[in-house]
């Protein structure tokens, strides 16, 4: 506001009025300077994100988005006209003509329109595309990782009976368990960080799990032991025969690493031996059968029997349903006052081309094409929006993907189709209805009284 307040300032009276020198000026100094330093940004972000790879890689690809629809929105005064120029493709007849030349020359009009829906769909499109893409990396994981052929969910312990069921080949007994990390980043204090860990029997978990430890023996994971991916934190560089601070209800106050296990996204992060199992809870096992379809109902009787097919869908359809939470806590806001700027910057250039309206009804045009030819600037103005959001948010996308493919090997993209057409739908809607209205309102007044008065 005050760059904005100083900028204005700086105009003189008479330019102001006939709306040439700096008046006219749209790509102001600051433009420039922030355009070019977040333009500058993204592509050091690009260049870094396969560069670093794994999981150093995945913050700095989120931030992609961000940087690059900043610097789209910075640069809007010659990037909208510029994007703006094939779509004189698709307008037809005189009064596409028009519409498409006052798109390109009301640059302040149109790039003040395109912003805040460049930002709402790299924003929206790009967090949404990278929460899906590590949701499906995920399920990929968990499918590449798993040997076993159903899952058993049951509320208390039943190894022994599952084991004992005909056709059961191996077992793993699972059981989740919340403890505190002590982390030491160099400081007075550790600190000390909630986890979700796994106390798991070595021997089963490594007959039902394609989990090999890229140090260290799962064998060891027995007494005041612990096994971890360095991924959970790796600036901390774990190695095998560390002790990690730990608490544990009921348990010892220290952790000896004897594996680590490879990078991961969909965890787990941390396996403890089955000495610190709790006493009460959820327990899952994982079970290898000759023919799972025989052994499955023999199951039932001791809990929930899946496939590990579906147990994975499943936990896909969790984790999906754990990211729309999140984006809708992160950006619910957000999309509202984008929404509102998107509104207000229609408002505020349809209530300033009540002259121009008016001088097209006395040179031939009726009301209704007058507000046809705006609608068709409007939505030519929402395209180009669009298509430069979503540009930013793709950058995002692939990065994660370059990022996934090297921490774990695994190639996932999952674009959000389904939300961008949304987003598209209603960012048209929007737009297209506020601009309607305004024009309406713009083309009340009898146009030959506008002309005459600003004779």
């Amino acid at each position: 506001m005050l760059a904005a307040s100083r900028r204005a300032a700086k105009v003189r009276p008479l330019e102001a009025l006939r709306d040439v020198g700096g008046a006219a000026r749209v790509m102001t100094v600051s433009r420039w300077v922030f355009g070019t330093l977040f333009l500058g940004g993204s592509i050091a972000l690009l260049i870094l994100v396969p560069v670093l790879g794994g999981e150093a890689a995945l913050p700095l690809s989120i931030f992609v988005s961000f940087t690059l629809v900043t610097a789209f929105a910075a640069f809007a005064p010659l990037v909208v006209p510029l994007v703006g120029w094939p779509f004189g493709l698709l307008f037809r007849g005189r009064l596409g003509v028009l519409a498409h030349a006052n798109l390109r020359a009301g640059v302040r009009r149109s790039a003040s329109t395109a912003a805040p829906i460049m930002v709402l769909v790299a924003f929206v499109v790009g967090m949404a595309g990278t929460m899906d893409t590590i949701t499906e990396a995920s399920r990929q994981e968990v499918a590449r990782d798993m040997s076993a052929d159903l899952v058993l969910d049951a509320d208390r312990p039943v190894r022994d009976q599952v084991a004992a069921v005909q056709g059961v080949d191996a077992v793993s007994e699972e059981a989740p368990v919340i403890l505190d990390v002590g982390l030491d980043y160099g400081g007075e204090q550790i600190t000390y960080q909630g986890v979700d860990a796994l106390a798991v029997d070595p021997a089963g978990y490594a007959s039902t799990h394609r989990v090999v430890p890229t140090a260290g023996s799962l064998a060891d994971l027995r007494g005041e032991t612990i096994a971890l991916s360095p991924s959970y934190a790796p600036e901390l560089r774990f190695k095998v025969g560390d002790t990690l601070p730990v608490r544990i209800d009921g348990g010892p106050d220290r952790l000896r690493v004897v594996a680590l296990l490879p990078d991961t996204l969909a965890g787990p992060f941390f396996l403890l031996p089955p000495d610190v199992m709790p006493a009460d809870g959820a327990w899952r096992y994982a079970v290898k059968a000759a023919d799972p379809q025989a052994v499955a109902p023999r199951l039932a009787s001791l809990g929930e029997v899946k496939t590990t097919s579906e147990w994975i869908e499943a936990y896909a359809d969790e984790e999906q349903r754990q990211s729309v939470d999140v984006m809708v806590a992160l950006l619910g806001m957000a999309m509202l006052y984008t929404v509102i700027a998107m509104v207000n910057a229609v408002v505020i250039s349809a209530s300033d081309r009540r002259g121009e309206f008016a001088a097209a009804r006395v040179t031939g045009l009726t009301r209704g094409q007058v507000v046809r030819t705006a609608l068709g600037e409007a939505l030519g103005v929402v395209a180009i929006g669009l298509l430069l959001g979503t540009l930013a948010a793709a950058g995002t996308v692939v990065g994660i993907a370059f990022a996934i493919k090297d921490m774990i090997g695994i190639s996932a993209t999952s674009p959000p189709w389904a939300l961008l057409g949304a987003v598209a739908v209603g960012a048209t809607l929007i737009v297209g209805t506020a601009s309607v209205l305004t024009t309406l309102s713009a083309t009340r007044t009898p146009a030959i009284r506008l002309v005459a008065a600003r004779e």
